[in-house]
Parts: structure tokens; sequence; C-alpha cells
């Protein structure tokens, strides 16, 4: 840093200058070091100065701000990378506003991202090292082998999510880079089930009890008509649905093991974070009434204890899959972390997005906000998932 004491009289200075003058600070001058144009970094990452583009880097209100992108990753830096669904694509509905299925700058993982800019600014100091391959509706095998968003965008050969990521880490390989991810849910019929429960909910101004809501998960309706969860077993089911889950089980499973198995050839030392899928019982309201005057919640909060399950049963097996890629178990703890984030399962918190019933009921609506995290939910993510990444940067 540029010293800070008083400058000393100048024995040789004008006797008729002006003594209540503001004394100079001598500039050094140019440096002939031919690397002068990138800035010094401190231990602590700050920029000291001895060259000429520092504001290039930083801003003057934070010195570790993160160099803009502009489509290039550092060679000499480890990058995040981002997979999976519309939860860490960043997909969110705003009022009157078309939906943005992948808005990177919007998920988590760019707002974890600045966490670990600001752990480690001198690791951390380019936007480009965060990669965002996350499409909203994207399941394990659309991640594996591309697919059409839900806002109708195509992503296809050399955009195949797991290709680029492979190509990233494989580019920045043992340079202490993570992926988080989330996937699995999509290769279900969840949305539709909730879709389903949305719909009878609201007919009837909300479900009268838990039992209710067990029904609706377990056997679905007839009118309106869905079918019930097709990723969760139940000893009472008849056989036949009881064999399709087990081999959508089975699928889900050995997707997730390939995935994983492919991110870590790509980069052995790689540290690998999945998020849990979370409740949102008790969630989902609009600022407009639907006919009859119901604004939520549109999954009801009667619904926690049967949701739970079944969720809990998908991130059993996400995680098993997981383990599955490695032959030891130290072998996958090193290199897989979970992330259950409390917060998004508890409706108080405010952590969802709203459905703004009116636009969903349209002809040509766009898909809707909830049940994605909001801006709030987006964040709480990240500082659990910092948590885990700190210690490991």
């Amino acid at each position: 840093m540029w010293p800070t004491q008083s400058p000393t009289a100048d024995p040789t200075a004008d006797p008729t200058a002006d003594p209540t003058a503001e004394p100079t600070v001598p500039v050094p001058s140019p440096s002939t070091d031919p690397c002068a144009d990138v800035p010094v970094f401190g231990d602590d990452g700050t920029c000291l100065g001895s060259s000429d583009n520092c504001d290039e880097y930083f801003d003057e209100e934070d010195n570790n701000d993160p160099d803009p992108r502009d489509g290039t990753i550092p060679e000499d830096k480890p990058v995040l990378v981002a997979i999976g669904d519309s939860v860490t694509s960043g997909h969110h509905k705003e009022r009157n506003k078309n939906t943005d299925c992948d808005d990177r700058d919007y998920a988590y993982g760019n707002t974890l991202f600045e966490k670990m800019n600001k752990e480690k600014p001198a690791v951390w100091s380019d936007r480009d090292q965060y990669q965002n391959f996350a499409h909203s509706g994207f399941g394990t095998v659309q991640v594996l082998g591309g697919g059409t968003t839900g806002c109708g965008t195509k992503f296809e050969g050399d955009e195949i999510p797991i290709k680029k990521a492979v190509k990233v880490l494989t580019d920045h390989k043992e340079k202490g880079n993570f992926v988080v991810i989330s996937a699995g849910i999509n290769d279900t019929n969840w949305v539709q089930l909730l879709t389903g429960i949305t719909t009878v909910t609201t007919l009837n101004k909300g479900l009268p009890n838990a039992a209710r809501c067990e029904t609706l998960l377990l056997d679905g309706n007839e009118n309106p008509t869905f079918q019930g969860f097709n990723f969760y077993d139940d000893p009472g089911l008849p056989m036949e649905r009881r064999d399709a889950i087990a081999a959508l089980q089975k699928k889900v499973k050995d997707n997730v093991t390939e995935i994983v198995k492919k991110l870590a050839a790509a980069d052995p030392k790689v540290h690998m974070v999945i998020l849990n899928y979370y409740n949102a019982s008790g969630t989902g309201f609009s600022p407009v009434a639907a006919f009859n005057g119901y604004k939520g919640p549109f999954l009801p909060d009667v619904c926690k204890d049967p949701v739970q399950k079944r969720l809990d049963s998908a991130n059993g097996l996400i995680k098993d899959g997981a383990r599955a890629a490695f032959d030891k178990d130290a072998d996958f703890t090193a290199r897989v972390s979970v992330a259950a984030v409390a917060d998004l399962n508890d409706p108080k918190k405010g952590m969802l997005q709203s459905l703004f019933l009116d636009e969903a009921l349209k002809k040509d609506a766009q898909p809707p906000g909830w049940p994605h995290p909001n801006e709030k939910g987006h964040s709480t993510i990240a500082t659990d998932m910092f948590a885990i990444v700190k210690p490991k940067l």
C-alpha cells in the first residue's frame, strides 16, 4: 500500500510558496516491468497498485469486485460449474413479464460465486469462472442427452449440458473446481402432480387434511385427471405400478451415477454439491384471486408430511446414485456433498416465488415462477452451499 505518514519539509522548497497549500504526494514513475499492465495483488487479494489498469479489475467501491464477463475463462483459474434443472438455472417469473427460464445471474450459483470471490478474491477474480449449464425443465436424461427448456430453447449437440461441463472441467483440471447441481425431479411426473393438486386445491379452497393430500399424491385424481407420483414405491400399490416405479428409480439413479462419473473423470479433484429438493407445502400465493376468491396456498400446509416422505425418498435415491459413482465411501465423501437448505421448507420464511394465477390461466400462459426460489431463496441456498465450499477453497 502507499505510505500514509505525513510528508516532511523540503529544505529546497520555494520560500514564497503558499504554506497552506495541500502537500503533494510523489507519483511513482511508470514501471519498466513488461508485466506492469497486470495488477499486483497482496496476500489478501487486494490490488496493491503498481499498474495502470487496476480500475479495470476493481471499482472504487469494492476493490475485490471480479472482472466483468467477456466470454473468456482465465486459463490458470478454477471454475464453478452449475448444471441441472430450473432450480439451478435461475428460473423465475415476474409480474406481467415473460418467464426467464435460464437466468444465471438470478440463480444461486451467481451469489455463491460472489461469496467465493470475497473469500478468495485473487483466486475467484473473473465472472467467467462461473459457468451455468443448467436449464429449466431438464432432468437427468436431458443433462446427458440434451433437450428443450420449458421456454422452448433447444440445447443439443455441443450444447448438451454434460458435454459443456466436462469440457470446462477438463480445461481447468485440478485447479480447485466446484460443481453445483440439482437434477432428477424432472424425470418424474412431479410437476404435473403439483399442477393437479393446485387445481384441486383451488376448486375446493384448500384441502381438508393430510389424508386427502396423501390420496392425491398416491393415487392421483379423476377430475381433473392426473396420476399419482411415479417415483415413490408404496407396498399397497398394484405390482405392475410398483415395477414401473422401480424401473424409473433405477433409470434416474443410473443417470445420476453417469453424470457424477463423467464430472469426476473430467477433473478427479472436483468437488460437487448436490442440492436437495425442498418442500413447498404452505406456499404458492397469488396477488389475484381465483374465480371463487381463493388466493392460496396452492400447495396446502396439510401436504407437508406426505410431500416430505416422497422428497426424502427422491433425495435419497439421487444421493445413492452419486455414491455409486465411486468405489469407496472415502472417495465419495471427498468429492460430493449434499446441501439440504432447511429455510426453503418453511413457508414463513418467504423463500419461494408467487404464483400469478391470472397469468397462469391464460391460453398461451408462460411457465409460472412458483414453486421456484425467489431472490431471497437463491441467496439462502448460496449461503448454505458456501458453508460447504468455504473450507475447500
